[in-house]
Formats: structure tokens, C-alpha cells, sequence
């Protein structure tokens, strides 16, 4: 038997590990306190031994991580490669990305063609290095796409594309038999293809606060893996029925229904939800833990599983948002309510609470009311994966069930309505600024507390708010490398065009961004002859080389630019 709090404090420590490597400039010293600390404590206690290992094994695993990464730029500036992942954007822009031929490096593009999944694109390149933050404050995004072997962002000046011809029947069939949007959806809750949707349906169920239904996480491995048992169980009791004293059919049903989940995964985008999902499963199915703390066990030892094998993942909001959720409701005090309806929105609560601080942080908003569209949209969506799963299998051995092809296109039409109107109804989302990351872990270890009846949980609340309404930005000037300039001024950002950093600057500084090309009038830029910034003045006051050594950078002013 492994004990829960072994669990607990290995995969703590792995946590702390793998943090320190991001945060400390040089954190392979830590190896040596860290070492000799394991040694001392031996004798001493099993838990802050087990602590150390766990420092340890984080350590290790993200140093291996980033060392077996081949980060070799582009050598030249004509590539080929093949599509795999395509989104919409605005103004009619599909972004996409390609992995490179005969190598496992990634590019990333944004063109005006559109090109699907397995497509061939050919060309030559304009080569641009990963975007840097656009503040010192902002979030570095570069994590990511360094983890995910994307070497560089490219444009295109010329280039060819190959239709792939392996586009499978069934996304021929659901072009056919589905409206635009519907299939969109569809493909998100079959396939993982979240980015596939157009950005209005996306904001309609980001703003809604049931994002979390596009993509392939537990709600959805969990209504899979339920349906299959029931089905082979149902099944097997017709065909065993006088064999039901001498057959295990519970076991028979849950080993049918783990080998349809697995053929299941392979036909998806896999995400760190379903892994996360699909591992909490297994687990207990196989029936290796047996005892009441089971639950909480299982979700430490597959954190620390996945921390083990994608040690980078602890960066990705993907891990946050699903270990977050399921840790509250695994720790949700007991209030011995019987109402399904309540328990619903007690639940659903607590895990809007629990995530609050990581919604501020990841999409920089606070939206009033998260509750009514998941009180709504989940038993829809419940009622419609079962569908889906069985529509998705018959299509598979080429059986055409068009009564069930009309049902999920009437429910997808339903839950698309649901998201947009409660994206309005009651509805309303205030811009926060950059949140510290500090605040986070902070309010974290506090609700972690909360839910362990320790009231010193409270007191995490305090960084939160400091942050939220104490340091907030100042009125100021921005500047990026490139000398593309904004003025910042009680919460409004003025700008003389839409870029891609000026929308950064506005998310970052939580400001509403207003276009203008009269803000020319207020400031006017002098550069070098090697390019370089040389000087800026605002409203007739000039700032030299020191006020922006490094840029991008802002610049503080006291007085009012734009009234």
C-alpha cells in the first residue's frame, strides 16, 4: 500500500523542483543543498525525505527535458513541411502549424489561404524569431514553443500547396451533413480540434465560462469510459445470461471499456486534460488502490506521473485549470446537500473559485457570472457525447445512422445557442491587468488550506489583492524595439494602429485599446542611423537613450497626454 501523504509530499517536492529550474537563472546549484539534505534526513523524518527526492526528481527530469531539445534555427529560407494544426483568427487569417520534413522541428505562420490538416505547403520564408514579451511584466510565451519544438515564426512570400488526398470519410461526411459552425464543434468534442472554431463561437464560450466543454478533458473521458461500461455490461448480461453466477461481468465490462477508450484516444488530439483523465481511470480500473483516500491519491500520483514523463506541462494553463478543478472538488466540504441541481451549483462554485485567480491570469478578465452557462450547457453536453461516441463507431464500420446524424446537428445548434446568449444575458467582463505569478501561487496554497479547514488560508487572499487593486499600472508611455509607440492613460490605451503588440500592451495592462492616428500629434520618434531609437518626446518633453536602454520597455509620466 502506498501511503497518500508518501504521494503527497513526493509529488509536492517534484512540483517545487521543476519551479525552480524556471525561476533561478542558475538552479542546477540546488542540486547540492538539495543532495545533502536528502542524505541528512535519512534518520529523520519519511515525509521531508521524500520531500527532497521529489526537489530532486523535478530537477532532473526538466534539466533532461531541456537538454535533449534541439533548438538549431532555419537554415535556409525555403522550407517544406506538412500542416498539422490550423485556426481561424480575425479579419479572415488561418494560423498554422507546420511540422518540417525529414526533422521534428515546427514552424508557425499566419496566411490568408486556407489550408487544412495533412496539407503539403512548399515556399520560401521570411524568418522571425519567437515574440519576446511585450512588457517586462507580461507573460513569456516562449516556454511553450520551445517544449513544442517550434524553432521560429515565418511568413511566406511564395509558396505551393498539396491537397492532402487522405482526408478520412468521416470528416467528408460531417461536411456534408453538418452547418459550418456545428461541424466545428463537432470536430472539438469528437476530435480535440478546439482551434478549428471560429472566433466568435470561441469568445462566445470563453466569455460563457465553459471553454472547458471544446476541449477533450475528464467530463468527457469520464461520460466515454461510463457509456462503454453500461453498454458492454447490458450487452454482455443478454449474450452471458446463464453464466452470470460464474462471470465477472463488472470486470469483463471494464476491461471493454478501457480498450474502447484507448482506440478512442488514438483517433484524437491529445490533450493534458484526457491524459490526466485516462490515467485517474486506469488506475483505480486496474485495481491497484482500494481504500477510502483513493481519489485524492490517485490525482497526486498522476500529477506525478505526468510531471515525470512532460515535466514542462506544469507551465501549460491545460494542467493548471484541469488538476486545479479536480483537486477542489475532491477536497469540496460536505454539506450534505441531496438536490442534484444544488450539488450542481455548489460544485461548480467551488471550482469557479478555485480557478478565479487563473482565469485573471491566463485571459486577463474577470467575467461576473461563470455559473448559469455550465448549469445549462453540462447536462447538454452529457446527453450529447454519448451520441456522438455511438454516431462516431457505427461511421467507423461504415453504418450511416441518419436519425442520430439530425439529433446531434438539432443539440450541437442548441448548446451553440445556449453559449451565445448566456455570453450576454447577465453577463459582463472587466479587463485586469498582469497579474504577478507570485499572487497565484499564493492564493493556491491558500485554498489549498481552506479546503483542509486551516483559517490561515484566508490570509493568501492578501497578495492577490495588492496585486489586483494596489499595484496597478501607472499612466505611461510605451515603446517597442522596433520604436512602435502607445500612450497609456486611466486604462486606456491609445494607439495609431492594430499590431500585434499593441494588442499585447493592451491585454498586459488590462487597458480598452483605442485607434487613432492623432496620437501621432503627441509623440514623434528620432532614430539613428543604425536604426536604433535616439530619443522621444512626448507633448514637447523629450526622453534620451537612458529612459529605454532595453526595449521593449514604458516609461512612466505624471502628467496627462490626451484628454
Amino acid at each position: 500500500m502506498i501511503a497518500f501523504y508518501s504521494i503527497f509530499f513526493l509529488s509536492l517536492g517534484q512540483i517545487v523542483g521543476i519551479g525552480s529550474y524556471i525561476i533561478f537563472s542558475s538552479p542546477i546549484f540546488l542540486y547540492i543543498p538539495a543532495v545533502c539534505l536528502l542524505l541528512f534526513s535519512v534518520k529523520h523524518s519519511r515525509y521531508y525525505l521524500l520531500f527532497l527526492l521529489g526537489i530532486i526528481i523535478g530537477l532532473t527530469s526538466i534539466t533532461i527535458k531541456i537538454y535533449i531539445k534541439n533548438k538549431s534555427q532555419l537554415e535556409s529560407n525555403f522550407i517544406s513541411g506538412v500542416v498539422t494544426q490550423v485556426s481561424h483568427k480575425a479579419n479572415n487569417r488561418i494560423r498554422a502549424l507546420i511540422k518540417l520534413n525529414n526533422n521534428k522541428q515546427y514552424v508557425k505562420t499566419t496566411m490568408m489561404n486556407v489550408v487544412c490538416d495533412g496539407d503539403m505547403i512548399i515556399g520560401r520564408v521570411e524568418v522571425h524569431n519567437i515574440p519576446k514579451p511585450c512588457l517586462p511584466e507580461a507573460k513569456d510565451l516562449r516556454y511553450k514553443e520551445f517544449f513544442d519544438n517550434v524553432v521560429a515564426y515565418v511568413n511566406f512570400t511564395e509558396y505551393r500547396i498539396i491537397s492532402s488526398n487522405e482526408q478520412m470519410k468521416i470528416d467528408q461526411y460531417i461536411n456534408h451533413h453538418f452547418d459550418i459552425t456545428n461541424q466545428q464543434l463537432l470536430q472539438a468534442l469528437l476530435f480535440g480540434k478546439s482551434h478549428t472554431i471560429f472566433p466568435t463561437t470561441r469568445n462566445a464560450f470563453s466569455k460563457s465560462g465553459i471553454s472547458h466543454l471544446l476541449a477533450i478533458s475528464g467530463l468527457h473521458i469520464g461520460i466515454i469510459t461510463t457509456f462503454f461500461f453500461f453498454l458492454f455490461r447490458i450487452i454482455l448480461s443478454v449474450f452471458l445470461f446463464t453464466y452470470l453466477n460464474k462471470v465477472n461481468i463488472n470486470l469483463i465490462s471494464k476491461m471493454c471499456a478501457l480498450i474502447m477508450l484507448t482506440f478512442y484516444l488514438t483517433q484524437i488530439n491529445i490533450s493534458i486534460s484526457s491524459i490526466r483523465a485516462a490515467i485517474m481511470l486506469i488506475i483505480p480500473y486496474l485495481s491497484l488502490l482500494k481504500y477510502k483516500t483513493a481519489n485524492k491519491q490517485i490525482l497526486w500520483l498522476t500529477m506525478f506521473i505526468m510531471l515525470l514523463i512532460w515535466p514542462e506541462s506544469i507551465l501549460y494553463p491545460s494542467f493548471q485549470f484541469s488538476f486545479i478543478t479536480v483537486f477542489s472538488l475532491l477536497y469540496l466540504p460536505n454539506l450534505n446537500i441531496k438536490s442534484g441541481i444544488l450539488k450542481t451549483i455548489y460544485s461548480t462554485f467551488t471550482a469557479c473559485i478555485a480557478v478565479f485567480p487563473l482565469i485573471m491570469y491566463w485571459f486577463n478578465e474577470i467575467s461576473i457570472q461563470p455559473f448559469l452557462a455550465n448549469i445549462i450547457c453540462i447536462p447538454i453536453t452529457v446527453c450529447l457525447i454519448p451520441l456522438v461516441i455511438l454516431w462516431f463507431f457505427f461511421l467507423k464500420i461504415g453504418v450511416h445512422l441518419l436519425f442520430i446524424t439530425k439529433t446531434i446537428n438539432y443539440i450541437l445548434t442548441i448548446l451553440i445557442n445556449c453559449s451565445v446568449i448566456c455570453s450576454t444575458f447577465l453577463n459582463y467582463s472587466f479587463k485586469i491587468h498582469q497579474l504577478h505569478y507570485l499572487s497565484i501561487v499564493f492564493w493556491l496554497c491558500g485554498v489549498f488550506l481552506i479546503l483542509h479547514k486551516n483559517k490561515k488560508g484566508y490570509l493568501a487572499c492578501i497578495p492577490l489583492l495588492l496585486n489586483l487593486f494596489y499595484f496597478k499600472p501607472q499612466n505611461c508611455f510605451l515603446i517597442s524595439n522596433n520604436g512602435e509607440t502607445a500612450i497609456f492613460q486611466d486604462g486606456i490605451l491609445y494607439t495609431h494602429k492594430d499590431s500585434f503588440n499593441t494588442q499585447c500592451w493592451a491585454t498586459t495592462l488590462g487597458a480598452h485599446r483605442v485607434i487613432s492616428p492623432e496620437i501621432n500629434k503627441y509623440i514623434s520618434t528620432k532614430f539613428s542611423k543604425n536604426n536604433k531609437i535616439k530619443s522621444v518626446t512626448i507633448m514637447n518633453k523629450t526622453y534620451c537613450k537612458p529612459f529605454f536602454k532595453q526595449c521593449p520597455c514604458k516609461i512612466n509620466i505624471k502628467h496627462k497626454c490626451i484628454l
